[in-house]
């Protein structure tokens, strides 16, 4: 028979100190501490105390935004509960690229009009909107910016119909207007070239997983109902089966990225006309011209836009 007598010199888990108790709860991660929470009385005071909430703040992706977060919070488990939210915002670098539907292939682009977007960074949720940062080159009869739309794809789960409907009918597919606009054409009107940052009122986490199968991006908005943009293709910006916003970001955490943001709601903001500077802080679009990774232009544009030809003079009738 094997001698057990060596067992009763192991320290049992909760004979250990409540700093080392808090330590393992840590380890256990943000989605296990709710069940080590349930299990006893001092197994709960470790998952709460201050050396837990911490470890999983310093291990949950803040960066340097912490330094400057934590002291507008009580306590580190208020940060942690709050995601940090008075600090800063996760942003998804999700670099997505439309085009308009008549662009013409290398060998006719020279002396034919060219236009292309990028969408790169989603802001999942900014006090309880979501934005998107829409950059776009063209020729100088660019469309607005400000006018696209998100298409938004039904999830797995099933909508209830009203009235004289069928209970259990599909959520059909929806473009959402933006209800908030940093807008800004850069250098000057008429030039083929905007920036603007626009705010989307997204489902709640009661109704995200319900709604949210697909988000869709189309410039300058859609009159359809499907997936084809009216004159630019309808983009994917990310596939997802999160229940939240957070849960988006934790399926994505390779693109994602905790950042300072420059006011809490951009909504307030833009009653206190700040937009344009803070535009600025949150996206340089002289550093990540047409020339930098992410775009895909013929090089008969690129060389265009290099001479500062592209979106101010008409193309040439001629290729020289």
């Amino acid at each position: 028979m094997a001698d057990l007598s060596a067992l009763t010199l192991s320290p049992q888990l909760l004979d250990l100190q409540p700093e080392l108790l808090a330590c393992i709860a840590a380890h256990s991660g943000m989605r296990t501490l709710p069940t080590l929470a349930c299990a006893c009385r001092s197994l709960r005071a470790a998952a709460k105390s201050e050396i837990c909430s911490e470890a999983l703040a310093r291990a949950a992706g803040y960066g340097d935004v912490l330094a400057t977060a934590r002291p507008l919070y009580r306590n580190w488990r208020e940060l942690l509960l709050d995601d940090c939210r008075r600090g800063g915002t996760w942003r998804l670098d999700i670099a997505a690229r439309s085009n308009w539907k008549h662009n013409m292939d290398e060998a006719t682009a020279f002396h034919h009009h060219f236009y292309q977007n990028r969408v790169p960074y989603l802001y999942p949720d900014v006090g309880g909107t979501a934005y998107l940062v829409i950059d776009a080159y063209g020729e100088n009869d660019l469309r607005d910016a400000h006018s696209s739309s998100l298409l938004i794809l039904p999830g797995e789960r099933w909508e209830r119909g009203g009235p004289g409907t069928d209970p259990w009918a599909p959520c059909e597919p929806r473009f959402v207007q933006h209800e908030w606009e940093i807008y800004r054409v850069l250098p000057e009107p008429g030039c083929g070239h905007q920036v603007c940052l626009l705010g989307f009122e997204l489902p709640n986490d009661e109704n995200w997983a319900m709604l949210l199968g697909g988000l869709h991006f189309v410039y300058n908005g859609s009159r359809s109902k499907d997936l084809n943009g009216t004159d630019y293709e309808c983009v994917n910006l990310i596939q997802s089966k999160a229940t939240s916003p957070r849960a988006l970001v934790a399926e994505n955490l390779a693109i994602a990225t905790f950042v300072p943001f420059p006011f809490k709601s951009l909504k307030d903001s833009l009653l206190g006309g700040q937009a344009v500077e803070e535009l600025e802080q949150l996206y340089d679009p002289k550093a990540h011209g047409p020339d930098t990774p992410g775009w895909d232009l013929p090089p008969s544009v690129l060389e265009r836009w290099r001479a500062g030809t592209w979106g101010v003079e008409p193309p040439s009738l001629y290729h020289s």
